[in-house]
């Protein structure tokens, strides 16, 4: 037995719970999936790193009938190309 109490409820927890606390945005809770949205990368004017995705969130209240576009870096074409949301 520990005599560090800090120690003892470290130890109790789970490698997960751990992960989760101080990786809030990886755990499970975060990844609502009724307002994720999957972007898809048209490529580059050659055509290189056409189907690539991104999933991301969108307003539902701000952009509910309008589809979004963007602009985010293709690591397949290693340049920044149009994304646009799909089903």
């Amino acid at each position: 037995m520990h005599t560090n109490d800090t120690h003892i409820t470290l130890c109790r927890r789970s490698k997960r719970a751990l992960y989760n606390r101080y990786f809030p945005c990886y755990s499970p809770r975060a990844m609502s999936q009724d307002r994720l949205i999957k972007l898809v990368s048209d490529g580059d004017s050659k055509g290189v790193g056409k189907g690539h995705t991104y999933y991301s969130f969108k307003n539902r209240k701000t952009l509910a009938s309008k589809k979004i576009s963007v602009k985010k870096f293709n690591p397949i074409a290693k340049k920044h190309t149009v994304y646009k949301e799909k089903k």
